[in-house]
C-alpha cells in the first residue's frame, strides 16, 4: 500500500494544481486506485501460460481436423473408386450392347444385299428374255436386218 501511496502522490498534488480541492482530488484518485484494484490485470506469466494452454488447443484441433481430413480422404477415395468401377462397367455393358446392335446391323445389310442382288439378276434376266423373244419381231417391223 505505501508503494500506492507513492504512486498516488504525485498525480494528487497535480490534481490539487489544477484547482481541485484536496477532497476532491482524494475522492478521484481513491476512485482511480479501486478501479486499479479490483481489475483483473494479467501478468506476463499468466500471458505466457495462456499461450502454453491455447498452442495445446490449437495443436489438438490441428490433429483432430487431420485426421477428419484423412477420413474424408478415404472415404472420398472409397467413394471415387466405386463411381469409377461402375462406370467401367457401364461402359463395358454399352460398348456390348453396340457390338451386337453393329453386327446385327452388318447382318441385316449383308442379307438385304443379297435380297437385292437376286432381284437384280432376276430383273436383269428378264429383261434379256424379253430382249431376245421381242427382238426378231422389233427388227421385222422396223425393217432393220438382224446382227
Amino acid at each position: 500500500m505505501a508503494a500506492a501511496a507513492l504512486y498516488t502522490l504525485a498525480p494528487f498534488e497535480k490534481l490539487q494544481d489544477a484547482g481541485f480541492t484536496q477532497p476532491q482530488a482524494h475522492a478521484i484518485l481513491n476512485a482511480a486506485l479501486e478501479t486499479h484494484n479490483t481489475a483483473e490485470l494479467a501478468t506476463k506469466d499468466d500471458l505466457e501460460k495462456l499461450e502454453i494452454r491455447l498452442d495445446s488447443k490449437i495443436d489438438n484441433v490441428r490433429l483432430a481436423t487431420k485426421g477428419d481430413l484423412e477420413k474424408l480422404e478415404i472415404r472420398l477415395d472409397s467413394k471415387i473408386d466405386k463411381v469409377r468401377t461402375d462406370l467401367e462397367h457401364t461402359i463395358k455393358e454399352v460398348c456390348t450392347g453396340l457390338s451386337h446392335r453393329i453386327d446385327n446391323l452388318h447382318k441385316d445389310f449383308c442379307h438385304l444385299a443379297s435380297t437385292l442382288g437376286s432381284r437384280l439378276t432376276i430383273r436383269l434376266g428378264a429383261i434379256v428374255v424379253s430382249t431376245a423373244t421381242f427382238l426378231p419381231y422389233l427388227t421385222k417391223f422396223l425393217h432393220l436386218p438382224l446382227p
